[in-house]
């Protein structure tokens, strides 16, 4: 018997036999095809999160811990939000540098008036540098008592002292 036969002779098993092939084949398929896109998927998603892991800085822990997590952001969305919240970083740096730089001017100048009024190149006697501590309330504040002071400024035209002004 050959199939022209068996399609005349018996249609009803032809049918059947056809359309249980076709649906043990689509099953294959979609079970193949569904194997398929999980890996696709997986090495993808491993992709994403190496790529995002390559554009991490220190510091950022929580920032990168989220860009793996929403799914969604790609390497290149990560450096450029990491790059933004580096940015942001140097700015509140910068800002802290600037405020501290204002604190070492307003040390720095509670030394100024001593060491401007020595134009001359001579030493100050002990009793015009007690006579400065005397009159400049911000040389009280920075030394604690006259000797402290008088210490100091003859440490520092010895040159046993450096000290940095910021203009």
């Amino acid at each position: 018997m050959d199939i022209k036969t068996l399609r005349a002779e018996h249609p009803d098993i032809v049918s059947e036999l056809t359309r249980e092939i076709t649906e043990t084949v689509s099953a294959t398929v979609r079970a193949a095809a569904l194997e398929e896109g999980r890996a696709a998927g997986v090495a993808a998603e491993t992709q994403r999160i190496m790529d995002i892991e390559a554009n991490a800085l220190p510091g950022h822990d929580q920032l990168i811990a989220s860009l793996k997590a929403d799914g969604k952001t790609t390497g290149a969305e990560a450096a450029v939000q990491i790059l933004q919240a580096e940015k942001a970083k140097g700015a509140t740096r910068l800002a802290a540098i600037r405020e501290d730089a204002v604190a070492v001017a307003a040390v720095a100048s509670v030394a100024a008036p001593a060491a401007a009024a020595a134009d001359d190149g001579k030493p100050k006697t002990d009793s015009e540098l007690q006579a400065e501590w005397e009159k400049t309330a911000a040389l009280r504040s920075e030394f604690a008592d006259v000797k402290s002071y008088v210490a100091f400024e003859k440490a520092r035209a010895a040159g046993r002292i450096n000290s940095a002004s910021i203009k």
